[in-house]
């Protein structure tokens, strides 16, 4: 007798190894975008907090002292007659992506959307 395997155990395990990889592909894509999301939500509260630390460290408002990449938001800096509107809106070079849609959506939930720092005259009125 030949110790072999036999063409029905191979197939079997091959079977096997082919159910476990449809289970953990998938899975495997998810945690990806996961990952991207956080990262992106994470990107969009440093650059808030960078922009605001600056004014309180320096007086001065600058968007182009960070490093932070936006991948999902667009950032808009207004400045006006002493008046600084920093806003948050969706947007950037990865928008429409599934990441992206839902690093939105938390931010929308979280309210890191919309206005976030106005200065008037030198003196922080909304953070």
């Amino acid at each position: 007798m030949k110790n072999a395997f036999t063409m029905i155990e191979l197939i079997f395990v091959i079977v096997i190894i082919g159910i476990l990889a449809a289970i953990a592909i998938p899975r495997l894509a998810a945690s990806r975008d996961d990952a991207k999301t956080s990262k992106e939500l994470n990107n969009l509260s440093v650059y808030l907090n960078d922009i605001t630390t600056y004014y309180m460290a320096t007086g001065n408002v600058s968007a182009n002292h960070t490093n932070v990449k936006l991948n999902c938001f667009a950032p808009n800096v207004l400045i006006a007659n002493q008046t600084l509107s920093l806003s948050v809106a969706n947007g950037g070079s990865d928008d429409g992506k599934p990441y992206c849609d839902a690093a939105q959506k938390a931010a929308a939930q979280k309210g890191l959307e919309g206005t976030k720092l106005i200065v008037f005259g030198g003196a922080l009125i909304s953070y």
